[in-house]
């Protein structure tokens, strides 16, 4: 689980394995290679392999979700 307070942002990072994100909380912005989308609570991320991602805390609310990784 990770909180992202109002302003903030997660590292800008990629990672050699695929990944979902749940937001459980908030809204805010992900970023997934050069395109952005607004999420909010319920939304699901799908953050494929080596992808550039980011989120972001920018509209306001504390962003808050699960990174789930397959095994």
């Amino acid at each position: 689980y990770f909180e992202i307070e109002p302003g903030g942002f997660s590292s800008r990072e990629h990672h050699d394995h695929e990944h979902v994100v749940m937001v459980v909380q908030g809204q805010g912005t992900v970023w997934l290679g050069s395109a952005s989308k607004e999420i909010s609570e319920g939304d699901v991320v799908h953050v494929g392999p080596g992808e550039i991602h980011q989120f972001l805390a920018d509209r306001g609310d504390r962003l808050g979700f699960y990174c789930i990784v397959p095994a």
